[in-house]
């Protein structure tokens, strides 16, 4: 009894950025867009996608959360598989609360640029909180900004969640980019 009135507070505050971290993601997903979310977990948004007509495809590696997500909400499209072994393509990729327990951020980020034809979302915390588990990596604003310009022209945004409008997410919107070749500017100076 004690544990549980002393976590209430904490996981209805952890609902409540929740949603509106989905917010976030589903205010940078253009109307009518295909969608991968790697990683999805239990995604709280249903009807917002819908609404947007957002085509929403949800991997995982868990077969129970497929498993799951599939008799609650059959009209989506729903994989399990392991992400880095995921084969598909869509417009956005997201990756919401999943580059901090990888053992290398950097390979979700080339994973993302594969699958993504036009944007990459990805939201991580600011900083490790007392309900975050199996954290492996702490991103500063920065680090974002130097592993997203990899792929595309990158922007790392604090998401303001809380009552006092302080920060408890990053989030990194990807824009990709044409593909430079390097040849063609080899010896341009020459």
């Amino acid at each position: 009894d004690e544990f549980y009135r002393c976590m209430l507070p904490i996981l209805d505050r952890r609902m409540e950025t929740e949603h509106r971290r989905f917010k976030w993601i589903i205010s940078r997903i253009p109307a009518n867009s295909t969608v991968i979310d790697l990683g999805c977990g239990y995604p709280v948004w249903d009807g917002e996608l819908e609404a947007k007509g957002i085509k929403y495809t949800g991997v995982d590696f868990s077969q129970n959360i497929i498993q799951s997500l599939k008799s609650i909400r059959p009209y989506q499209n729903w994989v399990q598989s392991d992400i880095f072994q995921y084969q598909g393509a869509a417009q956005v990729v997201i990756g919401a609360e999943l580059i901090e327990h990888l053992p290398c951020p950097l390979s979700f980020i080339l994973l993302a640029d594969s699958l993504a034809t036009e944007k990459i979302i990805i939201t991580t915390p600011v900083e490790l909180h007392a309900y975050c588990h199996r954290h492996i990596w702490s991103f500063s604003r920065e680090d974002l900004l130097r592993l997203g310009r990899l792929v595309g022209e990158t922007t790392v945004e604090p998401i303001k969640l809380t009552e006092d409008g302080s920060a408890v997410f990053y989030g990194l919107e990807i824009r990709k980019q044409e593909l430079r070749h390097f040849g063609s500017t080899i010896g341009a100076n020459a």
